[in-house]
Order: C-alpha cells, then sequence, then structure tokens
C-alpha cells in the first residue's frame, strides 16, 4: 500500500508539474484566461479536498471567489470541466491522507503565488488580496 501512495503522489506531482508549466507556456496568449482556468483547477481541488477535510472549505470558497473575479475579465466552455475534473482529483488524493493533501496543495499555491507575482501587477487591490488568499492557503500545508 505504500508504494501505491508513493507511485500516486509521484504521478499526480508530476501532473501537476506538468500542467502549471504548460499553461505557463502559453502565457503570452493571455494570462486572464490562464488565471481563470487555473482557479477553476483550484476551486475544484480544494471542493475535493472539502469533502473529507473541513479544513479546506474556507479554501475552497476563496478560490471560487478568485474564480468569479476573473470571469469579469474572460470566459470559456473550458471552466465547468476543469472544475469538475480537479474536484475528482481532489477527492481522490484526500483518499491518500492529509500528508499528500498538503504537499499537493503546497505544490498548487506555490505555482499560483508564483504566477500572480510574475504576471500580474502586485499594487492592483484585487490581485493584492488574491495573492494574501494565496499566501494564507499555502500555510495550510506547513502546520
Amino acid at each position: 500500500m505504500l508504494i501505491f501512495n508513493i507511485v500516486l503522489f509521484h504521478s499526480i506531482k508530476t501532473f501537476l508539474h506538468f500542467y502549471f508549466k504548460h499553461m505557463l507556456s502559453y502565457i503570452s496568449m493571455d494570462k486572464y484566461f490562464l488565471a481563470l482556468l487555473g482557479e477553476a483547477g483550484a476551486a475544484g481541488l480544494d471542493r475535493g479536498f472539502s469533502v473529507r477535510y473541513k479544513v479546506f472549505w474556507d479554501s475552497y470558497l476563496n478560490e471560487k471567489q478568485h474564480w468569479i473575479y476573473f470571469k469579469k475579465y474572460r470566459r470559456s466552455i473550458l471552466e465547468k470541466p476543469i472544475y469538475y475534473i480537479f474536484m475528482i482529483i481532489g477527492v481522490i488524493i484526500s483518499l491518500l491522507g492529509i500528508g499528500i493533501v498538503k504537499r499537493v496543495n503546497e505544490i498548487v499555491e506555490k505555482n499560483a503565488i508564483d504566477f500572480y507575482v510574475r504576471y500580474f501587477d502586485t499594487k492592483d487591490e484585487d490581485i493584492r488580496r488574491i495573492l494574501d488568499d494565496e499566501r494564507r492557503h499555502l500555510l495550510m500545508s506547513k502546520t
């Protein structure tokens, strides 16, 4: 069972790494589009985590608000599929235990913070609020 968890965690980590690197390679396309889909995925992941670990419920609500914020700039038919796919992934990850959930959350939040710092104006009040939320979510991985 331990070997299965290690292999599954490595597969999930590789998938998330590829997902974020692939998204960032299209940054010249539209940063708002990528933020929209990223927040849809983050909301789905946190919703999946919150099925088993209620501590992620507030994080889910924050990610949902971020998603709504980016809907002002772009819309996509990919939003809902990404949300539901990541929600299922979140439920599966939560079955592996809180340690794995915290590691995945740490990877996701670090990449989100890096994305916002690199491609958005951090002096913007809304982006600053989103960054503060993301940093708070990252702290959940440390406790």
